[in-house]
């Protein structure tokens, strides 16, 4: 049986050239089933992160509709995953003299056999985890210029047009390498300079772009450190300890109040808050939770400025140092979160990329070794793995989670 080694987009395959029957892909059937395994997975953990970023109101911002994109993406993949290996499983390879260039024919050959509707979602995957590196690096980097540009508008165009890119690019893949002969639907050979084309551009790119954009957020990060040591030598007194987000909300639900008595004419003396705070607040972190604003002086109703600028900085100072401290920790817990989710894209892609670069450029691969085989399943591993790194690493995934687990155990008690 003769063979011709092809390369389709992300994971390369071997040809059967004979005239009966091309064999799109060939293999292990315990491969295949752990592809299924790995498909169920997908589709179980990517539908409650999608679930639970979408009923919890506080956890709708830029970021997380990002991220739920992600999501709802590797949930598409892995139903097509599980489609197309059940398929392969059961089907049985068609015979000589099909008919040539039927309607449904031309869509089972160019969208089916060709995987395009497999590999559109693993490009837009690629593309979307790439433009969540750039807006956490900007929300980190820029975070005034952040607050303007990046609306939740945008953000949802942004979406759209990975939603385009990603399947016309791989449509027009397959349109260079797959036609309908006499003997049914054929996969021709790739170029090789396309091959490098799309290997720069749909994985070494995006991976450097990844990888930029985190070292210059570590850089960011380590200078604040800096900053915020210093500026505690200089006060001399310690970090006030920073207070869970739920408390927050729940203290920021309460007005706050302190009394004293006022001698004879029984003036009382209140403090009320003002939002000047979680304005600055929101502009060093348009992705966390609104804090506890500090307090200003008010008289039977008329607002007084504070005895004296000590006595209003020995108020104030802690109170800030804690929301800033405390959105500080949410917004580094998010990034370190999605910076394991780009580690492990890297991990899981990166043997099956090399793979299809080095054929390009001439090396002979198995493809029905165990090598390469196993990178097929740890690429596609890619789809299953991040719900488990925000249960792991997430924590307002985390809270929110319990939230609903709680729920349904009051439910059904």
């Amino acid at each position: 049986m003769e063979t011709t080694e092809v390369t389709n987009d992300f994971l390369s395959t071997a040809v059967d050239t004979t005239p009966e029957y091309v064999d799109l892909e060939q293999p292990f059937p315990s491969f295949h089933l752990i592809q299924l395994l790995v498909g169920f997975l997908g589709v179980l953990g990517n539908s409650l992160v999608c679930y639970v970023f979408l009923s919890g109101r506080s956890l709708r911002n830029q970021t997380n509709l990002l991220i739920t994109n992600q999501a709802f993406v590797d949930l598409l993949s892995s139903v097509v995953l599980i489609v197309d290996r059940i398929h392969e499983l059961a089907s049985e390879p068609p015979t000589a003299g099909a008919p040539k260039a039927s309607f449904l024919q031309i869509i089972d050959c160019y969208l089916w056999k060709s995987e395009v509707l497999l590999f559109a979602p693993f490009a837009v995957s690629t593309f979307s985890l790439t433009a969540i590196a750039l807006e956490r690096w900007f929300a980190i980097i820029y975070p005034i210029s952040y607050v303007k540009h990046f609306t939740r508008r945008k953000v949802k165009f942004l979406i759209a047009a990975l939603w385009l890119l990603g399947p016309s690019l791989q449509y027009n893949v397959a349109a260079l390498v797959m036609s309908i002969e006499e003997e049914g639907c054929v996969m021709g050979r790739l170029s090789p300079s396309v091959g490098v084309l799309l290997f720069f551009g749909e994985y070494l790119l995006p991976a450097c772009v990844m990888v930029g954009s985190f070292v210059g957020i570590t850089w960011k990060f380590r200078s604040m450190n800096r900053v915020l040591g210093a500026e505690i030598r200089a006060s001399g007194n310690a970090p006030a300890p920073v207070r869970d987000s739920s408390q927050s909300r729940d203290t920021a639900s309460l007005p706050n109040r302190t009394e004293r008595d006022g001698g004879s004419n029984g003036e009382v003396l209140t403090t009320t808050n003002t939002n000047a705070e979680h304005v600055q607040n929101s502009v060093q972190d348009p992705t966390s939770d609104n804090d506890v604003p500090p307090p200003i002086f008010t008289v039977r109703g008329q607002s007084v400025a504070p005895p004296a600028p000590q006595s209003q900085a020995r108020i104030s100072r802690p109170v800030n140092r804690n929301v800033n401290r405390a959105a500080d920790v949410r917004r580094r817990n998010v990034t370190t979160t999605l910076l394991v989710v780009f580690a492990m894209f890297i991990v899981c892609w990166s043997p099956n990329q090399l793979a299809f670069f080095l054929l390009n450029l001439g090396v002979h691969f198995d493809f029905d070794g165990y090598f390469f085989q196993f990178s097929v399943v740890l690429a596609i591993c890619n789809t299953c793995i991040n719900p488990f790194i925000y249960a792991l690493r997430h924590k307002a995934y985390r809270d929110r989670v319990r939230e609903l687990y709680m729920a349904m155990k009051r439910r059904f008690a």
